[in-house]
């Protein structure tokens, strides 16, 4: 579904990423692992396409991304989204505006009044509890509720692959179990290919099929998630476990 070969990410005379080469196939989780600054939320920018944007002016890549047999690394972050490719950056909401103006502004894509409703029914049987909390603005909520509404708003995009940053990023402990266990859901059950960059690498190998460790820019190491924890130096070195 989504391959990714030496792609190189520089800022100015700074190189952030260096051939980085990955994929992910049909229905797969795949995990990103790395600490701050390893470069996780550099990729998922880049494959995204909005990195060329945010940073236009010293931003320069080369290397080939292609989704679903098709090169997008020259396409707009709008065309990306449009193919089914879609960034859920970390707890980050409108929250000034209510639960229900969120998935809206998630569900531009969609193309007519019937599938917005179609795309809002599945996002409120995955997170029910934003169904009840509809009408609330979003900077009320808890941060679980939060991060859960960011994830629906990807969601209402109907995604092919979904690129998420960092979910568990500032929760409890339990939150983040149950975010994750979404996810996992979402996976098994909508069939969404996941493209996961988190921290937290026991949390992301408990429901990835493969994953990628990415330290100062370089993928170290790569496999399942038996084959990772098996190499001591990994474990110790990249993971923290």
């Amino acid at each position: 579904m989504l391959q990714v070969k030496d792609l190189i990410v520089c800022f100015g005379p700074a190189v952030i990423l260096e051939k980085i080469n990955l994929y992910v196939g049909e229905g797969e989780v795949v995990g990103v692992l790395g600490p701050n600054g390893a470069g996780k939320t550099t990729l998922l920018s880049a494959i995204s396409g909005i990195l060329k944007y945010t940073h236009s002016k010293i931003v320069r890549l080369s290397g080939e991304i292609r989704f679903r047999d098709e090169q997008i690394d020259n396409l707009t972050a709008e065309e990306i989204a449009r193919r089914g490719l879609i960034l859920c950056p970390g707890k980050r909401p409108f929250r000034e505006m209510t639960v229900i103006e969120n998935l809206r502004v998630g569900g531009f894509l969609c193309r007519s009044k019937e599938e917005f409703k179609r795309n809002l029914e599945t996002v409120f049987n995955l997170f029910p509890i934003l169904k009840s909390r509809a009408k609330q603005v979003a900077g009320t909520l808890s941060g679980g509720e939060q991060q859960m509404l960011t994830i629906a708003m990807a969601l209402m995009a109907k995604p092919k692959l979904l690129c998420i940053d960092e979910p568990s990023a500032g929760l409890a402990p339990l939150v983040r179990k149950t975010v994750f266990e979404k996810l996992k859901q979402l996976s098994k059950q909508e069939g969404v290919s996941i493209l996961l960059a988190e921290q937290d690498a026991r949390l992301a190998l408990s429901i990835s099929d493969r994953s990628y460790v990415l330290s100062s820019g370089k993928i170290v190491a790569e496999g399942t998630r038996e084959e990772l924890l098996k190499n001591d130096v990994v474990r110790s070195s990249y993971l923290g476990l």
